[in-house]
């Protein structure tokens, strides 16, 4: 391999390039830059009204509108300190369970699982895996069933409201989305058993892992901050633990913490909180040989599948109870504006994802700073691309590329959130 490559990468959401210098057999050193055009969404949410700010919130992404829609509302509740209904924050789960199933599903077996298979793409994958392959697209519609159903449509929700929803979904949508729920149970049979016969390079580094922790569930929608090194911390607290940094080659910034790399993701929920998965995501883990916890980066697509069926789980959890009680006719509540601050995350399906607002008096947000999880993982991305290469020199150039290029898919990586600055 000569000594420096530079290389665009395919299958991800976004621009990025990765490069390696190496001298006399060394990996002197690494870089993956997301290459975007810097979007400046901190600098259009600020001047927006509150009860617009996450309707533009879910426009940064395609991929996780929802999930920038939820922390966008969450944060807003939290500097009005408005505190939603339990049954409004179940119909958020729905729409978040959504989300995370559409974009797994779509991450694992059409982006990433070619990689596993010796496929070139997607469309390689048909000749021998068509009904495999016909079944994730179905499962995909489900899941997108679920967020327009609850959401209003299945890209950008509409209906979502500072405590509450300005429409809630009729008895024939709960009943839809519970007949789709059981279909979607049933489609992850065969989705396990086709993901089963992929061959997950052997890599192993171990890293630091951070994701929302909660003691009531396996935290997607709220928790506190916490790692496998024992850190925990509220997420208003996130500035004083996570560092973000500017670097020359790249339009995203790139954080650590207590100046180390960490990863945040499926692979990172896992290890973190894997004694609150459901019981049949933990044997679809052991099924697909995903032992906890775990260091191969490349597993973190394995996680995603786990994810998947622990996500079903609960959505015919809530939906069942739905079913049986039915829904109040709940309506947002009056809200008083005044000045304030909030803070609240979620888990997107790339990992930890936070918005931080400042309001003054009229509901117009004077300060925005938004963290993204794919930004807070880039750092580990290049950590372990400096092993990964180093411990695979003796592969042809063409072999090791595309080594690296797999391992980079592994992590999901959602470009366009994470480039949103120009200078510091």
């Amino acid at each position: 391999m000569s000594s420096h490559e530079v290389e665009l990468i395919t299958r991800v959401e976004g621009h990025a390039v990765y490069a390696v210098d190496l001298e006399k057999g060394e990996v002197k050193s690494v870089r993956f830059a997301p290459v975007e055009g810097a979007r400046l969404f901190e600098a259009w949410l600020r001047q927006r009204h509150y009860d617009e700010v996450y309707f533009f919130a879910s426009r940064i992404c395609g991929f996780c509108p929802v999930s920038h829609n939820l922390a966008s509302v969450k944060a807003v509740e939290a500097a009005l300190q408005v505190q939603p209904s339990e049954q409004t924050v179940k119909l958020r789960k729905i729409m978040n369970f959504g989300e995370h199933l559409q974009s797994h599903c779509i991450h694992v077996f059409f982006l990433s699982l070619p990689d596993f298979v010796g496929a070139e793409s997607a469309f390689a994958l048909l000749p021998q895996y068509g009904e495999e392959v016909k079944a994730a697209v179905e499962f995909r519609d489900h899941a997108n069933y679920l967020i327009e159903a609850v959401g209003g449509r299945p890209v950008h929700p509409m209906a979502t409201a500072v405590g509450g929803f300005r429409r809630l979904p009729t008895p024939t949508q709960i009943a839809e989305m519970l007949s789709r729920a059981r279909q979607m149970k049933k489609l992850l049979e065969k989705l396990v058993d086709f993901y089963s016969k992929a061959k997950v390079p052997e890599f192993s580094r171990e890293t630091e892992y951070l994701g929302l922790q909660s003691q009531l569930e396996y935290a997607l929608y709220d928790g506190c901050l916490a790692s496998t090194k024992g850190f925990k911390a509220e997420v208003e607290a996130y500035k004083q633990h996570i560092e973000e940094e500017v670097r020359e080659y790249s339009t995203a910034k790139y954080y650590t913490r207590e100046g180390k790399p960490f990863m945040v993701g499926a692979l990172a929920r896992f290890n973190l909180n894997y004694d609150q998965l459901s019981d049949d995501a933990k044997e679809t883990a052991e099924t697909l040989g995903l032992k906890h916890p775990t260091y191969n980066s490349f597993h973190n697509t394995t996680a995603q599948l786990v994810e998947m069926v622990h996500d079903v789980d609960e959505v015919l959890k809530i939906l069942e109870e739905f079913q049986d009680s039915g829904l109040k006719d709940e309506r947002p509540p009056k809200v008083e504006v005044k000045p304030g601050k909030g803070t609240a995350s979620v888990e997107a399906p790339r990992g930890t994802l936070i918005h931080s607002y400042e309001m003054d008096g009229n509901g117009l947000l004077r300060e925005v700073d938004i963290v993204t999880p794919t930004a807070m993982s880039l750092n580990n991305v290049e950590a372990d691309m400096r092993v990964l290469v180093k411990e695979n020199l003796n592969l042809p150039r063409e072999k090791l590329a595309s080594l690296v290029e797999a391992l980079i898919r592994a992590y999901d990586p959602c470009i366009s959130c994470s480039v949103h600055f120009l200078r510091k």
